[in-house]
Order: C-alpha cells, then sequence, then structure tokens
C-alpha cells in the first residue's frame, strides 16, 4: 500500500523559491479515508517485541564523491569540512547481525493511548544528518537544526512530489514542520548527496524502529489482531547514480499477522537478505 506523504511548513526561512507548496486550506487528492483513530484510556492490553537480523553477506558501503554531479567552479564542491568522499552503509547491521533503522508498525488499529505528539529534532552535525531513519505520531513537530558552520539545506520528499526546500546556511538555523501521516524522504541539496534521512509518520502511537542490535518494542498495545509490518529503506547497490546521489532499491516491507493476548508478550522476528532485496524492486535514483 503506497502512502500519501506530505509535512506540513510552520515555520522556517525558504533558500529560493522552492516547488510550489499545497495550502492547508487547499491540500492535494488523497487516497480513500479509513476510519479515524480514536483516544481510549481503559481496555486490556499486551505487548510485541523481536528482532530483525540480517542473513548472509551484507552489501558492502558504497563510496559518494560530495563533487560528483557539481559544476566546475562550484565554491560549494572540493572545499571544506564537508569534502571528502563518504562510505554509506548499505544496510546498518550490528556485529550480531541485527538491522538497524526498520521501521516496525502495527496496521489495523482504530483506537487505544494517546499518540506520540512532542517534538523530534534533527541535526545537521559532522557532515551528516540525525536520525537517518525515525518514526512518529502525525502532529509531532519536526525541527531541522544546524550545528555547525556548514551550509544545508533540507530538502523533503513525499511520495513523488518534492514540496519543500529550506535553507539552513549558517550554525543555529532552525526550521520547524509538523508531521502528517506518510513516509518521507530527507535529502541535503547544499552538495552533500550522501545525506539521506526517513522519516515514517502513522495516525497512532504503536510504531518503532529498531536499535543497533535491531531490536524493537511496542507496548499497551489493545488486544485484537492485526497486520505487523516491517519497512526498510532500499538498499544500496552499484554506487551513486549519475546525479551523485546514493541508488537504493525500492523499499522492502514485509508483514504477518499479529494476535496481541491480554497481558502477554508477543514475540515476532523478521529476517532479511539478498532476496528481500531483489522482491523490493529495480534500483531507483
Amino acid at each position: 500500500m503506497r502512502m500519501a506523504a506530505f509535512l506540513a511548513v510552520i515555520a522556517g526561512g525558504c533558500d529560493g523559491p522552492g516547488p510550489e507548496r499545497p495550502s492547508p486550506a487547499n491540500p492535494p487528492a488523497s487516497p480513500p479515508s479509513v476510519p479515524s483513530y480514536r483516544t481510549v484510556t481503559e481496555g486490556r492490553v499486551g505487548s510485541v517485541s523481536g528482532t530483525v537480523r540480517w542473513r548472509g553477506d551484507v552489501p558492502p558501503s558504497v563510496a559518494i564523491d560530495p563533487s560528483r554531479g557539481e559544476p566546475s567552479g562550484d565554491p560549494r564542491s572540493g572545499e571544506g569540512p564537508c569534502a571528502r568522499v563518504r562510505e554509506v552503509p548499505s544496510v546498518r547491521v550490528g556485529p550480531h547481525g541485527g538491522v538497524e533503522g526498520a521501521v516496525i508498525v502495527l496496521e489495523g488499529i482504530r483506537e487505544g493511548r494517546l499518540p506520540l505528539g512532542g517534538e523530534l529534532r534533527y541535526t545537521f552535525s559532522g557532515c551528516q544528518l540525525s536520525p537517518v531513519v525515525a518514526a512518529v505520531s502525525v502532529g509531532t513537530v519536526l525541527r531541522f537544526q544546524n550545528d555547525e558552520d556548514v551550509l544545508h539545506n533540507v530538502r523533503v520528499v513525499g511520495g513523488h512530489e518534492s514540496w519543500l526546500d529550506v535553507g539552513l546556511p549558517a550554525r543555529g538555523a532552525t526550521a520547524e514542520a509538523v508531521a502528517v501521516t506518510g513516509v518521507h524522504r530527507i535529502t541535503d541539496d547544499a552538495a552533500h548527496p550522501w545525506i539521506e534521512s526517513y522519516l515514517y509518520v502513522t495516525d497512532h502511537p504503536y510504531v518503532a524502529v529498531t536499535n543497533a542490535e535491531g531490536r524493537f518494542t511496542i507496548g499497551r498495545v489493545p488486544v485484537g489482531s492485526y497486520q505487523i509490518r516491517l519497512w526498510h529503506p532500499g538498499i544500496l547497490d552499484g554506487g551513486p547514480a549519475s546525479s551523485g546521489r546514493p541508488s537504493r532499491s525500492a523499499p522492502i516491507v514485509l508483514a504477518r499477522p499479529l494476535a496481541i493476548s491480554d497481558g502477554n508478550d508477543s514475540p515476532t522476528d523478521f529476517e532479511l537478505d539478498a532476496t528481500s532485496v531483489e522482491a523490493a524492486g529495480a534500483l531507483r535514483q
């Protein structure tokens, strides 16, 4: 299922005109609506936990040259603290095979605890953007902050639409947005082609991202039958595209039924390998 994706900007400067953005009063067309999520404070609950592991050889890292694809003489390329070749992991696998940065989400939940909300901070530091993969509930405030003396430019793509182009020209520059359901790809267009992040936004709080050991836990889940879904960004393969950015497969998506019983944990593990990448689809830029 392809999810509609966009974020509503509420603050922050713009470096150049950028693409046209949808008006909050006249948003773009969206898929047919589904029953809305309802907050409840009582009821029987359980939990789900598990590990995502990689089986077999781990795809090698890809070297990204920041000067590739930039015009000759561009002052942003070949100079400054970010001007060196970067090794970008194809997939982040720990020493014991755990996959970091996989999103685990429960589907079919229409009522439960209050969505997470709050604030998620994205930070530019060391010529990188963190977090690399994040998952939040709708309405979370996203705060982009530049913590170094380097020009960065946040670009957000939801689905096939690029809508946000915000410059953060110096240390201390910030921009804010509000998370809306969907899967979002965040890049830096200021000659930093290795910088790439993913944000998965749900309308409920039953979502998690695997840690460095590949582990996840989702607690206080209402008793019932659901689908548990794994989503992982496409795997890097074959080196950078002509633009200088990494080439990736389509995202890896796996799903299976899940039953939550009162007071119990439902252990659920996933395994990824080269076959998962092949099943996801051909490489794309």
